[in-house]
């Protein structure tokens, strides 16, 4: 079965969204939120993670490998890590503050 990860009107893949849509996807995440967001899929934060294909978007490439480094932490006592919502609602505001503007 196909999701549509993007529910944005005219935004086809990863490489059209703006820095302010990123911070609504991480804020979309499973892990944040557990309403339906009406602009991503709940598993639109994992797949941009792993998305390889950012090319010509600099700001994109920063931002992802930013948050792939720190989503994840250690569980004291356990082989297995959780996502890092703490970081991840950080860093959406701090995405949302810097705006549209180059990074």
């Amino acid at each position: 079965m196909f999701r549509k990860l993007i529910k944005i009107l005219g935004k086809a893949s990863f490489r059209d969204l703006t820095v302010s849509e990123v911070a609504l996807m991480i804020e979309a995440d499973s892990s944040l939120q557990r309403e339906r967001s009406e602009h991503f899929d709940s598993c639109a934060l994992d797949e941009f993670i792993h998305c390889s294909n950012l090319s010509g978007r600099p700001d994109l490439e920063e931002i992802r490998d930013h948050i792939a480094q720190n989503i994840y932490i250690d569980v004291p006592g356990s082989t297995t890590k959780e996502i890092n919502v703490e970081f991840l609602v950080e860093y959406a505001g701090n995405l949302r503050s810097r705006g549209d503007h180059a990074l």
